[in-house]
């Protein structure tokens, strides 16, 4: 009988925390209050205000996190208008999202997000027919170092090595994460079912705290009268519907 073998990426840090430092008090707003909202704008406040709002990989929903530590996923690009825009995802349970089944991990407290055409099986692995993508939310960059080593090998290419050092610089310098993405192909020995690793890939994430994000430009706010999400100038491009309360 064949057997099925899945390279494994192996994340781990001493000490991380998806959720950054634990002396931080608590946002006064939480998602308990969220259903109250009465308007767009106020529930964008309250969402805003209570959750770490994420930038993931390309092709990915953008990840939402409370202080109790519920996970949201975005089911539209933009911050949304009620809860209903936002789908709360039970840690490690695939759930089925805009067409893809989606399943998030934490792995020593980085999120792990795949994203499969097919369904996983009871053991979270996914279908050797399936299209499968992975994308890595690293907020410690001595991981992401470590990650970007085991990926380069001893044969790396000195370019390539030196714009992920200088990637994982840029984000630690502004406290942004790194998102690592990669996908699994099958592997070509017919006699040895296999997924093998691929397309691996290092990226600029954003992450909200309390609304504000950081980009090489500087310091930027989530408006909650826009729904854009990681907008860098919402004074000239916010997009419709814009929401003003007079």
């Amino acid at each position: 009988m064949k057997k099925l073998f899945l390279s494994v990426i192996l994340i781990s840090c001493t000490g991380c925390s998806l959720l950054g430092n634990k002396n931080e008090p608590p946002s006064e707003i939480n998602s308990s209050g969220l259903d109250a909202a009465t308007s767009a704008v106020e529930f964008r406040q309250r969402f805003i205000g209570g959750h770490e709002i994420f930038k993931t990989c390309d092709g990915f929903p953008a990840l939402a996190v409370s202080p109790e530590g519920k996970y949201y996923l975005a089911n539209t690009p933009f911050l949304g208008n009620s809860l209903d825009d936002w789908s709360l995802v039970d840690i490690g349970s695939p759930t089925l999202h805009n067409n893809y089944y989606i399943r998030i991990e934490l792995k020593n407290n980085i999120p792990v997000i795949s994203k499969s055409s097919s369904p996983f099986d009871a053991n979270g692995v996914p279908s050797l027919t399936a299209a499968t993508k992975y994308c890595a939310i690293f907020n410690e960059p001595s991981v992401a170092y470590s990650l970007f080593s085991q990926w380069s090998g001893s044969n790396y290419d000195q370019t390539a090595w030196a714009a992920g050092q200088d990637l994982i610089n840029d984000q630690a310098a502004i406290s942004q994460p790194i998102l690592a993405s990669w996908s699994y192909v099958k592997n070509p020995d017919p006699d040895v079912e296999t997924l093998l690793s691929k397309d691996m890939n290092l990226s600029a994430g954003m992450r909200s705290v309390n609304g504000y994000f950081s980009t090489k430009t500087g310091s930027h706010e989530l408006m909650a009268e826009c729904r854009d999400l990681f907008n860098t100038q919402p004074d000239t491009t916010c997009s419709a519907p814009l929401d003003i309360q007079l």
